[in-house]
């Protein structure tokens, strides 16, 4: 295993640690491989899980790390609870499609935190987690008036509270090495990726920094709703 992939891994698996540490709506059940390269997670929001509305509270879903992690290849996450919540972007056999679908989609730079929080939000169906260019669920002919008669988000909290965000000079040189999305991608709806950096006493500067991006096109955008 490369170095590159290897503190990667080590990094992402401390990060994932603090969230679940700190939130009692995100647990870490189960790893697989030292340093992890697969997770059971179990993601404790409301979520819709039918076309009637019914919704659940608990679901599990399971990231695959990919050998070409995080170069080329993004994480894959498939919920593992059945029914899979009910989503224009979650196929019907639980695939969670985050707009990575080809290499050229993904970036290295995307953080594990960021696409832990994207989950989330498609699974509380915030207004902006649905891509409807791109369905991965067409079993609903109509899914804009149903969004339409939906009452979304199933959850108006913060994800990440703004007490536990690093406002230090190693947060800000992170966000100006992030790239996140285009505007062309804008443009086209597809779900964002959030950019957050957590930092507490257990995590160290050298344990949580990111690999330098060149010329990147940063994009910031709050959690609040």
């Amino acid at each position: 295993m490369n170095n590159l992939r290897n503190n990667r891994l080590k990094q992402d698996y401390l990060t994932l640690k603090v969230l679940s540490n700190k939130f009692n709506y995100f647990e870490i059940e189960k790893t697989e491989g030292n340093p992890p390269i697969s997770y059971q997670f179990n993601f404790k929001f409301p979520g819709f899980i039918d076309k009637n509305g019914k919704t659940r509270n608990n679901h599990q879903v399971i990231m695959k790390i990919p050998s070409g992690y995080p170069m080329n290849d993004a994480p894959r996450f498939d919920f593992l609870t059945r029914p899979p919540v009910y989503h224009p972007n979650v196929s019907t056999s639980g695939w969670i499609c985050l707009g990575f679908g080809h290499r050229q989609d993904w970036h290295f730079g995307y953080n594990i935190e960021d696409l832990i929080c994207q989950v989330a939000e498609i699974i509380i169906f915030t207004p902006e987690s649905h891509n409807l260019a791109s369905k991965a669920n067409s079993t609903n002919s109509d899914w804009i008036s149903w969004i339409e008669n939906q009452k979304i988000p199933l959850y108006s909290g913060p994800l990440f509270p703004d007490d536990i965000i690093a406002k230090n000079s190693i947060q800000k040189n992170q966000k100006s090495k992030v790239s996140i999305r285009s505007k062309k991608q804008k443009e086209l709806k597809k779900p964002l990726v959030k950019v957050r950096n957590i930092v507490t006493s257990k995590v160290s500067a050298q344990q949580i920094e990111t690999p330098v991006i060149s010329k990147p096109i940063v994009r910031i955008k709050q959690v609040f709703h």
